[in-house]
């Protein structure tokens, strides 16, 4: 079974009582999970998806082994609401078969029309609740592939503050720069690649301190602190910058 916002090869990230993985001077927390731009977006479509898989029985927006976890952890919220949903149609089809029932003019044909209607909103809540539940059994059996996604660390066009951004991407730079909601727009170009969400987050640190620091930079904070970049050039084999 996925676990949302969890890194299996870190267990950190399974403590429920420490907060960004418990180093807070290489991660920022601004929603409460630790999650990019790119990690909302995948649980944003990933609820759509969810609760349209649950809607269509798995003919649309089933789950795929290479959904991010963030996206599963959307698709799991999609179906619970669908599942909501449906429970919530079946017992207004049920009350509605009751009211029919109790009607006081079944010549006029009240009652059955009551009784159809209730039976037939009954029946597509119960399916829809069917259906929810086993969209979150597909969920959990459907394997999953790493939670780390290639990418490409970028650097924008100067922007309205008259300097560069610097990010990183797994979506493509092109598109990524096509859906962004920040106000920054223009051209980007690929600056390094990386494979893993670490070596994302160093290289684009790196590219930062290349380029003499956020304060040339349309960036509002490092990506990584002094001590963790050196932690992660040990690992990673390569010297810092030289800063002019």
């Amino acid at each position: 079974m996925p676990v949302p916002y969890a890194n299996l090869t870190n267990p950190q990230t399974l403590n429920l009582y420490a907060m960004v993985a418990d180093d807070a001077e290489t991660y920022a927390d601004l929603d409460g999970h630790c999650c990019d731009l790119d990690d909302a977006i995948d649980y944003g479509v990933g609820v759509l998806r969810g609760f349209a898989s649950s809607l269509t029985f798995g003919a649309v927006g089933a789950p795929k082994s290479e959904d991010s976890v963030s996206s599963r952890a959307g698709q799991g919220t999609g179906s619970v609401l669908a599942g909501i949903t449906g429970e919530i149609t079946a017992d207004a089809g049920k009350g509605g078969m009751v009211a029919g029932l109790a009607a006081e003019a079944p010549s006029l044909g009240t009652s059955t029309t009551l009784v159809l209607a209730g039976a037939g909103a009954a029946a597509v809540g119960t399916a829809v609740e069917a259906s929810a539940a086993a969209n979150l059994a597909r969920l959990a059996t459907t394997p999953m592939q790493s939670s780390d996604k290639p990418g490409e660390v970028y650097v924008t066009e100067p922007q309205a503050s008259g300097k560069p951004y610097m990010g990183r991407t797994t979506q493509g730079v092109d598109n990524r720069m096509e859906t962004r909601t920040d106000g920054r727009t223009g051209k980007a170009a690929t600056v390094d690649t990386y494979k893993t969400t670490q070596e994302g987050r160093f290289k684009e640190q790196k590219a930062i301190d290349e380029r003499g620091g956020v304060q040339n930079l349309d960036n509002k904070r490092n990506e990584v602190s002094a001590q963790k970049m050196k932690e992660l050039q040990e690992q990673y084999g390569e010297d810092p910058p030289t800063l002019e």
